[in-house]
């Protein structure tokens, strides 16, 4: 008897991935200050002019879904915080991170992940 495929049973119950604002900060490739700043400023918008929010938890951190990012890395690139590469960076980074383990050390800060070779 096999166990089920944890991805297929993820995706299956609507289960995103969320990164707190350091995990987040690492994949965008700044600081946690640097995103820290920007959120509370409010500069983070959509091109309709709405402000992002990240999630809050019950306690008050804030954490960040892919989706979040994906609009907060465009953003950045629309404000000319960003270069083209980076911004296709981040995209690479976050797929990379939905593909694949999703919070692997290694994929967020760009290095290379050694793979024992046991799933």
């Amino acid at each position: 008897m096999t166990s089920p495929d944890p991805v297929a049973l993820i995706a299956a119950l609507g289960v995103e991935p969320t990164y707190s604002a350091r995990e987040a900060a690492a994949l965008l490739g700044r600081s946690f200050s640097w995103l820290d700043q920007h959120v509370r400023n409010g500069d983070f918008t959509l091109p309709d002019g709405t402000v992002l929010q990240p999630l809050r938890s019950s306690g008050g951190y804030r954490f960040f879904s892919v989706e979040m990012l994906m609009e907060i890395a465009t953003c950045c690139y629309r404000h000319h915080w960003f270069s083209f590469d980076e911004l296709r960076s981040v995209f690479r980074k976050l797929a990379t991170a939905v593909d694949g383990d999703t919070r692997e050390y290694g994929a967020m800060h760009g290095t290379k992940r050694r793979d024992s070779g046991v799933r």
